[in-house]
């Protein structure tokens, strides 16, 4: 026994004598229950000499029962083992709030044995993305953490904590907080959308999280066992905002955003987009809450489409509305029966061009829209000055 606490005193870094001093105190108290006695327990050089208190006289080993020498030994098994459970939780200090790798051991009864730091945690499987496949030897990323109601060290991987830690992880611009997350918006196992604050106004900041060639959200979903991320940035132009939250191909797609004080009006050109973005219900809604908007998707169908479009597109102040619009021509010449080649609008559509076209449309007034056609067709076909043109149709009028 000497040799046992001398080697665990040396394992925890503490003096011999205070660890002896502990053990004696463990010992005591059974061996006076079992000799109904009181006695003195006196440590001679590592030598451990017990007496009589009352007498003085030493106490004959053989008189100890055995039940006594057994309950003694359990005793100073757990003493050790408690001392460097203590050494281990006094490591854990130093990483709480951390990410840290662990390994399951062994899965019984809903309960999960992980090993981490050379600390078990008995985990339940809530505290496992449900996407995790939970088997013995499988590793996987944790947050550690201190839980003040169970009083003793935790691991997770399912709380908005420990997302925001494999962010951080990941992300660079999130750990030096020039981007930060305004909030999170999950579904464990299924989905995670991401909130951005861009505080230094960084240029693709959802391109940044993605990372080069997608590195990063590689990365993060390896983290989350698959788990699809959407990185979601306000101050991005709404266009962006809209392909890259609902998952659409900006190029395979004509897309025109436009908001007011009650909606956000999304115009697209065909019924397979609409029903992409309807049906996702749970987005759609998520995208509803994080505006505080109320969403139209809008098939554009007809000539009032179309004036709507472009009366929302110059309520727009952003420079996407320059790309958008070239789109919008597109749409405006199909609906003529203009067919001039995609090269020949974005030659003569140029952004000084589109500029001067918004400008004449916030111009104009509603009427407008309902008697002047040939303004319109004069645009796209004709390489002459928009300002010229506009200036031609207020006098017609």
């Amino acid at each position: 026994m000497i040799l046992e606490i001398n080697a665990l005193a040396k394992e925890v870094d503490l003096d011999p004598e205070i660890i002896m001093e502990n053990a004696i105190n463990i010992i005591k108290p059974i061996l006076e229950q079992d000799l109904n006695y009181e006695i003195d327990i006196i440590n001679n050089n590592n030598k451990i000499i017990i007496k009589n208190k009352k007498t003085k006289k030493d106490v004959n080993i053989k008189n100890i029962s055995r039940n006594a020498i057994v309950k003694i030994k359990k005793s100073i098994i757990q003493f050790i083992n408690n001392t460097r459970k203590e050494k281990r939780e006094k490591n854990l200090e130093n990483y709480i709030n951390t990410l840290l790798v662990g390994k399951i051991l062994s899965v019984s009864n809903g309960k999960v044995n992980v090993i981490c730091m050379d600390n078990s945690f008995i985990l339940s499987k809530k505290a496992f993305n449900p996407a995790d496949f939970i088997e013995n030897n499988r590793k996987y990323v944790f947050l550690l953490y201190y839980d003040t109601t169970l009083n003793k060290y935790c691991l997770t991987r399912n709380n908005e904590n420990f997302i925001t830690q494999i962010f951080m992880a990941n992300i660079s611009e999130i750990e030096n907080k020039s981007l930060q997350i305004e909030k999170i918006y999950r579904i464990p196992g299924i989905r995670t959308v991401v909130i951005i604050n861009n505080v230094d106004n960084i240029r693709n900041s959802v391109s940044k999280c993605i990372g080069y060639s997608g590195e990063r959200l590689k990365s993060i979903m390896y983290d989350l066992s698959g788990e699809k991320i959407i990185f979601f940035d306000k101050k991005q132009p709404l266009v962006k905002q809209v392909t890259y939250f609902f998952r659409l191909d900006s190029a395979q797609y004509n897309i025109i955003v436009s908001k007011d004080s009650e909606y956000m009006k999304i115009y697209v050109e065909s019924n397979d987009i609409k029903s992409r973005i309807i049906h996702n219900t749970y987005m759609l809604k998520l995208w509803e809450e994080i505006n505080g908007l109320k969403l139209k998707i809008i098939l554009i169908e007809n000539k009032d489409h179309i004036m709507d479009m472009i009366r929302d597109s110059c309520n727009i102040h952003e420079k996407s509305v320059l790309i958008t619009v070239v789109s919008l021509i597109k749409n405006i010449s199909d609906l003529y029966n203009i067919k001039p080649s995609h090269m020949k609008i974005n030659m003569l559509i140029s952004e000084e061009k589109i500029k001067l076209i918004l400008t004449c449309l916030i111009n104009q007034t509603y009427d407008y829209f309902e008697l002047n056609d040939k303004f319109i067709k004069n645009i796209i076909q004709e390489d002459v000055s928009i300002r010229e043109l506009y200036i031609k149709n207020k006098e017609n009028k």
